[in-house]
C-alpha cells in the first residue's frame, strides 16, 4: 500500500484546523474548571466540558501529527476525524436529551398551572 503524504499548503490547511481545534479544547478545560464552583449542576456542566475538552484535544495532536511525522497521514487524519465525529455525536445527544427535558419540564408546567386553575 502506498502511503500519502500531505503537500505544503494541506499540511498549513491541517496545522491550522488542529490549533483552532486545540484554542477550544483548552477553552473547554478552563470552563470545567469553573464550572466544580457550581455546585452539583456544575458538577454536571464541568464533566461535559471536561468530556469535549480531553476529544478536542485528542483530535488536535493527532492533526498535529499528520503535520510533524511522516508515512502515517492518512492515520492520524482518521484519527483526529474520529473524535471529532465522537464530539458531534455527542454534542448531539446532549442536545436532543436537553431538549426533551426540556419538554417535559413544559408538560408539567403546564399540567400544574391546568391543576391549579381547575380546584
Amino acid at each position: 500500500m502506498t502511503m500519502y503524504e500531505f503537500n505544503p499548503s494541506e499540511n498549513e490547511a491541517i496545522r491550522t484546523t488542529a490549533k483552532w481545534i486545540q484554542v477550544l479544547g483548552v477553552i473547554n478545560s478552563v470552563l470545567a474548571l469553573i464550572q466544580l464552583c457550581n455546585g452539583v449542576q456544575g458538577i454536571i456542566s464541568a464533566s461535559i466540558y471536561g468530556a469535549t475538552a480531553w476529544v478536542l484535544l485528542g483530535a488536535a495532536r493527532a492533526l498535529r501529527k499528520v503535520v510533524e511525522t511522516e508515512g502515517e497521514d492518512i492515520t492520524h487524519l482518521m484519527t483526529g476525524l474520529d473524535g471529532l465525529s465522537t464530539l458531534f455525536s455527542l454534542r448531539l445527544w446532549l442536545m436532543v436529551t436537553s431538549l426533551v427535558l426540556a419538554g417535559l419540564g413544559l408538560v408539567v408546567l403546564i399540567l400544574v398551572m391546568v391543576f391549579s386553575v381547575v380546584s
